[in-house]
């Protein structure tokens, strides 16, 4: 008899956090300038939604995977969420095409490509990316664009990331995965390419170093102080967006 890992009450938490919401986009605002390169460059990156999707899926399809029923179940979730996410980006990126330059997309491909071909197994090649290159990502759309339509699409996004950044570490650290060093190394580059062009003088996060610092201590210690404004809620007020450019909730249940 198989020992199966994992806590069953940390999973179910998790799939109790589920909130169901329908993918919409709103219409193209002005972006904060100093920003607009950082935010074009965040939606090329959006090519990586659904490589998560993928790594998923390859543990799912591991034979006799030793995890409790819950985390499973976890994956399943996840795997289907990041179509929602890759969905809502690519009409976000439809919306802001002139701050997406070809070489940034090109670029985007290329780290698309070493994060692929990567030899670590792809529950950590996940839990990395979602956890300190995502949660990177999506604070600079929410905090940094200026944009309405942008900051609800990140909020959305966030919610289904957070649960996966915490499932994603702990099945990796149930099945007593870790990182490589070189897997460390990609995560610091593409979110130096990232936030490179970054130049916001009027905002505290306005600057490359700021979200350096925070992607290394959210891969570290999984929290990072200067991001504390992220764990504030963050509405949209009545005049900043038509109602065809908010999601639609429902229950999970």
């Amino acid at each position: 008899m198989t020992l199966l890992l994992g806590n069953p009450h940390f999973y179910q938490t998790q799939i109790n956090r589920k909130r169901i919401w329908k993918p919409v986009c709103g219409v193209k605002t002005p972006l904060t300038p100093g920003a607009e390169v950082t935010i074009g460059r965040a939606l090329a990156l959006r090519v990586l939604e659904l490589d998560v999707q993928t790594w998923v899926q390859s543990v799912l399809n591991t034979p006799e995977l030793p995890l409790v029923p819950e985390a499973i179940q976890c994956l399943q979730l996840a795997a289907q969420e990041e179509v929602n996410h890759d969905l809502v980006l690519n009409l976000a990126a439809e919306r802001f095409q002139d701050c997406i330059s070809s070489q940034d997309q090109h670029t985007a491909y290329q780290f698309q490509a070493a994060w692929q071909s990567h030899p670590d197994h792809p529950i950590l090649k996940a839990a990395v990316l979602e956890s300190s290159v995502f949660f990177v990502l999506l604070p600079i759309l929410r905090l940094l664009s200026g944009s309405a339509t942008l900051r609800v699409i990140s909020n959305d996004i966030s919610a289904d990331e957070s649960r996966h950044a915490s499932q994603n570490r702990q099945i990796a650290s149930d099945l007593s995965l870790t990182w490589s060093q070189t897997l460390n190394q990609l995560r610091r580059d593409t979110v130096a390419w990232l936030v490179e062009p970054l130049h916001v003088p009027s905002h505290r996060l306005g600057y490359p170093q700021v979200w350096l610092d925070a992607s290394d201590s959210l891969l570290e210690k999984l929290e990072a102080p200067q991001l504390a404004d992220t764990r504030r809620p963050s509405y949209i007020a009545f005049f900043e967006q038509a109602n065809s450019g908010l999601p639609i909730y429902a229950s999970s249940s």
